[in-house]
């Protein structure tokens, strides 16, 4: 027969360990940078030189937004800076996809004036 009250802590230990990745998840999430910040960082890195770092920010980038056309062409271009020439266009590639994709949604506009 069990004993109720080790049931008890044991219940809350089992709880706490459960509970542990969705805590570290939301504290990743919290501390993640937005997309904007990503970019901004990309680009002074980029005009700094420093591409491996907006390579980074970048691929980042395009990992939460895969339909980010401005994001992978930068990551294109910074491809090429790095001498990756088949990456670059591969990158260049999808951002011309992902841009006709946005330009082929409709557009929301006013109502046209038939007079």
């Amino acid at each position: 027969m069990r004993n109720s009250l080790s049931s008890g802590p044991a219940r809350l230990r089992r709880a706490t360990l459960r509970a542990w990745p969705v805590a570290a998840a939301l504290l990743v999430a919290a501390c993640s940078p937005s997309s904007e910040e990503l970019y901004q960082r990309a680009e002074q890195a980029l005009a700094a030189g420093k591409y491996r770092a907006a390579m980074i920010d970048l691929q980042n980038l395009v990992q939460k937004e895969p339909d980010n056309a401005r994001a992978r062409a930068a990551l294109g271009l910074v491809l090429l800076e790095m001498g990756d020439v088949d990456g670059a266009a591969v990158e260049v590639g999808k951002a011309r996809t992902a841009s006709a994709d946005q330009n082929a949604r409709p557009a929301r506009s006013a109502p046209v004036s038939t007079r």
